[in-house]
Formats: structure tokens, sequence, C-alpha cells
């Protein structure tokens, strides 16, 4: 390709007689991207028998690991002879090219379905200029019913582009370990050092309800390895094609998606995962839900450790918190706005055991936390029933 040739013959002006001389390579890059497509290639002729499509084979593991090692060792070779003012489209089409081996048609991540229960297809980038000195990679490939993505994060050092931090899935024996619905961010704390947010789901070949994963990285020793300062994951519901909407930005990240709630009757509610990043520390912040209904069922859900951050009165509420706990499922009976203030009363009646009514107290508008936790209603609390199950607030 024209474009790379003139990298190649820039870079090599750029370096000659530098320590770098021997890294931007023609024939690296050509190799490499053989090897991509060569695997690529290997990866689509392995069979799927129909009532296996969920499970990976350990030719399909090793074919995974395989082509994640190529995908990682020919974006390396293709950024050595990257200039240091390459533009996003450009390095995204140069990508694309493999070097003329054989030229990919780029095309859509594949949707969790059982009619795409195959693994290869087309290769993706996804590449996105955080600074002018860092540039990220998403690299995508097919697997059985969706896709995986691993990302790499490349600084501009000592005149040379230089992977710094890479991440990616772990060996999986099942599709639910590919990281479908990719979405990553770059920010910075106040102290200027910079993090790496991340979020997946798990593909699946028939279900709507799956598992969405999100991470806080920084660098570590190697790209190979970098610190993670948090990595969570919980329950989706994507059934309305919302695989959670990540935002970075500040010292901070918001994650917000459709998961159950501890009534069975309603069907999903608004999930937020709202954290700062303060040094190696993540903490999370509010809002930790959009409506006193959705607090109440947060509140409960969450081990006590977290929830006692949301609680005005520790010590009183420990012990309700971990009786509703145990029996975990309840259906809503009402919402009541109450007459002193921000202050709504939320009543549940348990599913199974102690069937009588629980009354949580929440006080607040944009910033929630509960109050007393009881078997009585207040009654300040006596206005109209808000409470609509087709409704997230």
């Amino acid at each position: 390709m024209k474009s790379l040739g003139l990298w190649i013959a820039a870079a090599t002006l750029a370096m000659a007689g530098g320590a770098h001389a021997d890294v931007c390579s023609q024939r690296d890059i050509t190799r490499t991207a053989t090897l991509v497509l060569d695997m690529n290639r290997s990866l689509a002729a392995i069979q799927i028998s129909e009532d296996k499509q969920t499970e990976v084979s350990p030719a399909a593991r090793k074919g995974i690991a395989a082509m994640k090692d190529r995908l990682n060792d020919y974006t390396v070779a293709v950024m050595h002879c990257a200039p240091e003012k390459i533009t996003t489209p450009a390095l995204h089409k140069t990508l694309l090219g493999f070097a003329g081996v054989n030229p990919a048609v780029p095309g859509p991540p594949q949707e969790p379905s059982p009619d795409a229960a195959r693994y290869g297809g087309n290769l993706l980038f996804d590449v996105s200029a955080q600074s002018s000195a860092m540039i990220g990679i998403a690299a995508h490939f097919g697997i059985a019913c969706g896709e995986d993505v691993m990302l790499m994060i490349f600084e501009r050092r000592s005149n040379a582009w230089v992977e710094t931090l890479r991440t990616q899935s772990t060996p999986y024996k099942t599709v639910a370990g590919g990281w479908w619905a990719f979405d990553y961010g770059v920010s910075s704390d106040k102290d200027g050092h910079w993090f790496v947010v991340t979020k997946n789901v798990a593909p699946w070949c028939s279900s709507t309800w799956s598992e969405i994963r999100y991470a806080v990285l920084r660098p570590g020793a190697d790209a190979a390895h970098p610190r993670t300062l948090l990595s969570k994951s919980d329950s989706i519901w994507w059934g309305t094609d919302r695989a959670g909407e990540l935002k970075v930005k500040g010292s901070g990240f918001d994650l917000r998606w459709r998961a159950e709630s501890m009534d069975g009757d309603v069907h999903n509610r608004e999930w937020i995962a709202r954290y700062d990043i303060d040094g190696d520390r993540v903490v999370r912040g509010a809002p930790i839900a959009e409506s006193p209904r959705d607090f109440a069922d947060e509140w409960v859900r969450l081990p006590w450790k977290d929830a006692e951050d949301w609680t005005v009165v520790a010590h009183r509420s420990k012990a309700m918190h971990d009786q509703l706990q145990k029996q975990h499922y309840f259906s809503y009976i009402s919402v009541r706005r109450c007459s002193d203030g921000d202050h709504t009363q939320i009543e549940v009646e348990p599913v199974e055991g102690d069937q009588r009514h629980v009354f949580f107290q929440v006080f607040g508008t944009k910033v929630l936390q509960m109050g007393d936790v009881g078997f009585k209603p207040e009654a300040v609390c006596n206005g109209p029933n808000l409470f609509d199950m087709n409704m997230g607030k």
C-alpha cells in the first residue's frame, strides 16, 4: 500500500542511526498480517454442532489464544512504522488493509444469535486518538454467537509508538467468556495519572439476559500486565438493544444498563455504576439509582459494607438489611411522597418467609439515603400511591 510505503520511508529516515532503527519493518508487517489472516481462516473452519454452540472446544480455545497474540503482533508492527502525526482514519485504513496480503472487508460485529454460531469472520479495528500522544486500538474478531475484543493502548515515547497497556479476555470454555458490546474510555485523575475503564457483555446464543463486566486499569510493569483497580460483574438485560452506556470523564466514570428488580413483576430497572478514581482507590459515588424505588431495590441488593455508605443511621438498619437480603424477593405495594420534605416511603411485601410489609424511608433527591426501615408506615407518608410497575421511576 502506498501509504504504508510512505510510513516506512519516513520512519527509516527519522530513526537512521538511532536506537529504534531496526523497529520499523515492512517484512514484520507483512509476516504478522499473513499470520492473522491464516488464523482467521483456521477459526472459520472450526465445526460447531448445533447442540454445543455455547461450548468452546479445545481447538477453538487454542485458536482464540493464537488470534489474540497474532493481532497484537500485527498491530504493534504497524504502530512501529506509524508517524507521529498519523490520523485515526489513515491508521484504521492501514490496519484493515493487512499490508495487501488479503484485503479485509469491514463489517458490523456479530450480534449474539443462533444464526451466528461460527468463529472467524470480519476482523475489525476501532481506532481512537485519546490525545496527541496516545492512541487506543480495539481489535475485534468473531466467536460463536458473538465476538471477542482486545484493547491496546499506544503512547508516543522516544520518537516511537510504544504499547503501554493491553487488556483482553481470559481463556474460556463457553462463549460467555468473550467480550461482546465492548467499550472503553481513558481519562486522568486529579494528579494527572491516566486510567482506562472498560466494559463488555457476555455473548450467548439465545437469551437476552447476560452479564455485564467492567474494570478500571492503570499501566503496569509492562503492557501485558496492567494493574487492575476495579473488576466487577453484574447481570444485564439487553432486550432493548441497550448493552450498557459508558461515559468516562474527569476522574471517574458512569455506566448504566437495565437489569432485574427485586420485584419479579417489574421486568427490569435502571442500574447505575458511578465511580470516582482517587489514586489507586475506586469509590462508588452518587447516584446509585434513578429513583427512591430503585434506590430501595439497590440498597437491599448491596452487601452491607456498601449499603452502609448510603444509610443515615447504620447501626439501626444493619439487622433489617441482612434479613431482607436473605429474603431477596419482594412485591412493591406502594410508593408515597411524604409531607416532611424530600422523603419517600417505599412499601414492599416479602414473597416468602416473614410476610409482614416492610417500609423503606428514603431521603433526598439527587443524592439518596436510606433512613429507617421497619414494619410500620410513617403518618406523614400518606400521599397518593405513585407505584407503576411499568415505570423505571
